[in-house]
Formats: C-alpha cells, sequence, structure tokens
C-alpha cells in the first residue's frame, strides 16, 4: 500500500479511468462554515500551474460522440483543442453559466458517463448552470462558459494538484498509460518490470507509385510526417519509465530505421543539399538519431539491439547496385548509436574490438534489484563483422546475418558465466532453429543448442570451443524476447522451461512486462488486458 501511494504522488501527469463525471451543477448556495474551512485546503487554479490556451468563443454543441461545433457567440469561450485532466475530489464552480464535457478513454463524447453522473444531456449537449461542480472520479473533460474559462475556478487538494494536466490528446492520452501502468505494476513491486519496443521502421518506404517498374520513395513530406507519429509513442515511453518507481529499463528491439536508403532516396537527397558530404550511411545514422532522440531523456536505463534492417543491409542491395558505402559497419553503430542512446555501463565482447575499443553489438548488464541480480543479454542476430576503413566506412559485402561463432562463443564463455540469480534474453529475431534460410529464418543451431544446454545443464561442443554447464545451480533464463516478426505470440519451449515473447510492431503494441521467477505479467501499453505466463508453461489473460 505504501508502494502504491509513493507511486501514486510521485508521478507528475496522471490520467486514470474514466467512469464518472461527477455531480449535477447545483445553483450558487452560500458556503457553510465547514465548507469555509475545507476550501482553506485547496489549491485555487493559480497554484496548480494550469492556463486555458487554446480556446475559441462560442458555445459548444456536439452532433455525434466524436465531432462538435461552435455557434458562434462572443459571450462564450469553450475549450476546443486541449483537454483538461483532473483527479477524483477536484471541485469547478463559477457563478457564470458553464457545463462540463465529459470522455471515455477513447477520447469520444460518452452520454452514458454524462447521465450517469446526472447530467441532463440532449444531443450530447449538458444543460449550462452556474455552482459547484465536484467530480468523484478523475475524468478528462473539456468546459464551455458564459463568460472567460478562467471564470471557472478549480479547486483540489495540494496533494493531489500536480495531478492536474491541460494539453492536447496526445499529451493527456500519456497519463492513461502512466496510472495503468503504474497499477500493473503493484501486483509485482519486487519483480523485474521493463518496457519493451520493436520495430519502429521509420525512413523511406519504397513502392511502385507509378506502375512503371520503377523503385519510388517516399517524399520528404511523408518521412517527416512518419517522424512526428513515431516519436510521440517514445515520448510517451520515456514519460511512463521517469514516472513509475517500479519501471526498471527500457528496451527498444531493433529495425529502427527501415533501411532502404540509397542515393535515390528523396529523403537522403533532400539532406545533402544541405550537407554536401553527407552519404547514404550517415543519413541512416542521422535517421537512428532523430527517431531515438527521446530516449535521451530517459532517467531509467535503456538498452538496443540491432535489427536486420538497421544497418541497411540487403535492402538497398537488392534494388540497383552493390554500394558497400551505403551499409553501415559495426563501427558506425557504435559510434552513431550504441555509444549515442546505451545510457549505463554494459559489457561487451572484448575479443571483438576496434583500436582496443569493443564495438560488439552485444552485450550484458547485472541489474541488481530486491536482493537479487538479474542478467540482462542483448543479442546481435545481423552479426555481419563487415571490413571498414579508418573512417568506420564498409569495404566489404555483409554476410546476410546469423550469429557469428565469435558471438556464440562470447555468451557461452562469458555471459553465461559468474554469478547470477536469473537470466533474460533480448534479441531482434527468435532463437528456435525453425524452417527458412538466411536473414529471415528464427535463430540458428548454434544457438539454439547453447540455449539447451545452459538450461538443461549439459555440455556443447562447437568448432571453437566447449562448454560444460554441469553442476550450475543459479543463474536460469526466465524469458526470451524478441521483435521481427510484426507479431504478438507468446512460446513455451519445454525443452528449456522457458517463454519466448513475440512483439510486434511499435505503433501496433508496446509490452510492459514483470518478470518474477514463477510467474511472468505483459501488458500492452495501451490496453487493459493482463496475459499471465506461469513457469510450467500454461497461459492465461484477464482484463482489468
Amino acid at each position: 500500500m505504501k508502494k502504491l501511494v509513493a507511486l501514486s504522488l510521485s508521478i507528475l501527469l496522471v490520467l486514470l479511468t474514466f467512469v464518472s463525471c461527477g455531480e449535477q451543477p447545483v445553483e450558487s448556495t452560500p458556503p457553510s462554515s465547514s465548507e469555509q474551512t475545507s476550501s482553506t485546503n485547496k489549491s485555487t487554479l493559480e497554484q496548480v500551474s494550469v492556463t486555458f490556451s487554446k480556446f475559441e468563443s462560442g458555445i459548444m454543441e456536439y452532433s455525434s460522440a466524436t465531432k462538435f461545433s461552435l455557434k458562434k457567440d462572443d459571450a462564450y469561450q469553450s475549450m476546443t483543442e486541449e483537454y483538461l485532466s483532473i483527479p477524483a475530489g477536484t471541485e469547478l464552480s463559477s457563478d457564470k453559466e458553464f457545463v462540463v464535457y465529459c470522455y471515455d478513454d477513447s477520447f469520444k463524447l460518452d452520454t452514458t458517463l454524462m447521465q450517469n453522473a446526472g447530467l441532463t444531456v440532449e444531443n450530447y449537449n449538458p444543460t449550462f448552470k452556474a455552482g459547484k461542480l465536484i467530480f468523484t472520479k478523475t475524468s478528462i473533460v473539456r468546459i464551455s462558459v458564459k463568460g472567460k474559462l478562467s471564470d471557472v475556478k478549480i479547486e483540489v487538494s495540494p496533494s493531489r494538484k500536480d495531478l492536474v494536466a491541460i494539453g492536447p490528446e496526445e499529451t493527456i492520452a500519456c497519463h492513461a498509460e502512466i496510472k495503468s501502468v503504474g497499477d500493473f505494476l503493484t501486483q509485482g513491486t519486487k519483480n523485474v518490470n521493463y518496457i519493451y519496443l520493436t520495430d519502429i521502421h521509420y525512413g523511406s518506404e519504397v513502392s511502385d507509385k507509378n506502375s512503371d517498374g520503377q523503385r519510388d520513395y517516399d517524399s520528404t513530406e511523408e518521412v517527416a510526417a512518419k517522424l512526428a507519429k513515431l516519436k510521440v509513442y517514445i515520448e510517451k515511453v520515456v514519460t511512463v519509465a521517469n514516472n513509475s518507481d517500479d519501471i526498471d529499463f527500457i528496451v527498444v528491439g531493433g529495425d529502427i530505421v527501415n533501411g532502404y536508403e540509397t542515393p535515390d532516396s528523396n529523403d537522403y537527397k533532400a539532406n545533402k543539399k544541405n550537407n554536401p558530404n553527407l552519404t547514404v550511411a550517415k543519413h541512416l545514422i542521422i535517421q537512428h538519431q532523430q527517431i531515438l532522440e527521446p530516449l535521451k531523456d530517459s532517467k531509467k536505463p535503456v538498452f538496443i539491439t540491432a535489427g536486420n534492417h538497421d544497418d541497411n543491409n540487403g535492402h538497398s542491395i537488392y534494388y540497383g547496385s552493390k554500394k558497400v558505402e551505403w551499409l553501415l559497419s559495426d563501427l558506425d553503430w557504435d559510434k552513431g548509436v550504441f555509444s549515442k542512446f546505451i545510457n549505463v555501463n554494459v559489457k561487451r565482447d572484448s575479443e571483438y574490438s576496434y583500436n582496443g575499443k569493443s564495438i560488439s553489438k552485444y552485450y550484458y548488464y547485472d541489474l541488481k534489484k530486491a536482493g537479487k541480480t538479474t542478467r540482462l543479454i542483448f543479442l546481435d542476430f545481423n552479426d555481419d563483422r563487415l571490413t571498414f576503413d579508418a573512417n568506420g566506412e564498409a569495404t566489404a559485402q555483409p554476410n546476410w546475418g546469423g550469429y557469428h561463432e565469435g558471438q556464440i562463443k562470447w555468451l557461452a564463455t562469458v555471459a553465461l558465466q559468474g554469478k547470477f540469480d536469473e537470466c533474460i534474453v533480448f534479441s531482434h529475431q527468435g532463437y528456435i532453429n525453425s524452417e527458412g534460410s538466411g536473414i529471415g529464418k528464427d535463430g540458428n543451431p548454434a544457438l539454439e543448442n547453447l540455449l539447451n544446454a545452459y538450461q538443461n545443464k549439459t555440455r556443447m561442443k562447437q568448432p571453437t570451443f566447449t562448454v560444460d554447464f554441469a553442476g550450475r545451480t543459479s543463474g536460469d533464463i526466465l524469458l526470451y524476447q524478441n521483435g521481427h516478426n510484426h507479431k504478438s505470440e507468446f512460446k513455451f519451449d519445454y525443452n528449456t522451461s522457458f517463454w519466448q515473447i513475440d512483439t510486434p510492431m511499435m505503433v501496433t503494441r508496446i509490452d510492459v512486462v514483470s518478470v518474477a521467477s514463477e510467474k511472468i505479467l505483459v501488458k500492452k501499453f495501451e490496453g487493459n488486458t493482463i496475459t499471465t505466463l506461469l513457469k510450467n508453461g500454461s497461459k492465461s489473460e484477464t482484463t482489468q
């Protein structure tokens, strides 16, 4: 209970469940002595630093659950572009006639909510009255008043004044995730809790728009619009993580960009006009940095795995000449992505280095929480190890993905050694060696055999090393999480006794995961369904 209270008070932005908007406004009456005393314990509008800025003159009139119009009347002011989020216990009052429109969690006007609150509603419009409205539930609202919006007095308990917020839908919507995630994580506060997003796919799309057999790239305007839209999701994730005491870290699961960049890309050509020295590879690094920029504000550890699109591998080569200078080398990734966004010290493969520094895109980190150590291992499926020149530019063709023997050796002899209590593995792609070949397949035999040997405490022999896990008594893998397939799946591997979570594209799903040795909870970032994964392989779903 103390944890829940602390979490609630620490959250600076809020949006709870929208169930009711309060009681019917009544005619103003002189306050009683008890009301006067209570009023001294309230914070006013000015004290909660909320300013009405987006409004128009006129009476707000709704014709449906999603559309409204204004009946022009200079005597009225109405909120039009922004919403007000207020906590339970908030009082709205005015000696001018006013009305409050209430919204559900999809930002649709809900007459049922309004009628249940005791408001008289006709054609989606409640009745205007002067007086006081007391909100018994936290709510999203818009206000219309005969006068100025500042004529509506907002009073809220000082302990809850930081829970008041005003802004556009995308800002207020973030409050929903904060509260929802906070409530979800109270089910296991000692668990390892993180947010996982993957397959952002920012950058140019390619198609044959004119049906002439030519490769047509998105316009610069289309790429810019995609950037603006996708960054909102990442900004939300950072806000939620920063304001939730129980979120331990953020993981980006790869395919950050589309990787369809060539000299013919409209986005590349537009940027090259301002920077004549810009190469395709440097442009790809800039795209990574543009979309991941909100992560720099994260107060929690950020981890990133590389995807098969992220180095331009194959996607530029499939269409036109094979130009190695279009590809990102591991040194490019290290300087332009890894060192920019991974904000904690991690352990990388010292045997794969350049000028004395490791440039491996795979690594591990030991998270210490609640008296135990959880090893987080991040793999690099697209472990091409391209040769490069002194500038970091690639000088050889890629190996088309897969786990290099050096990475398998590091995983077996370094990352899966030592003392830790449990383990979680992340990679852009799965580990089970299924049908298919090349970059599109899930996993490979060496990784699958290694994970089987580790979990079952047996011996594994490879061409360059042999490892024996017999006698190991701790550090079992609890979970393997990946993206790449653009679908949501939960698979239990009975050979290894751990779960594999397959997470789809970021705009479809962002997972909040709470991991313990006996039970794993998974919740969609913008949803109410909780999936429970038990150690014995059983799965269930509940709705909050």
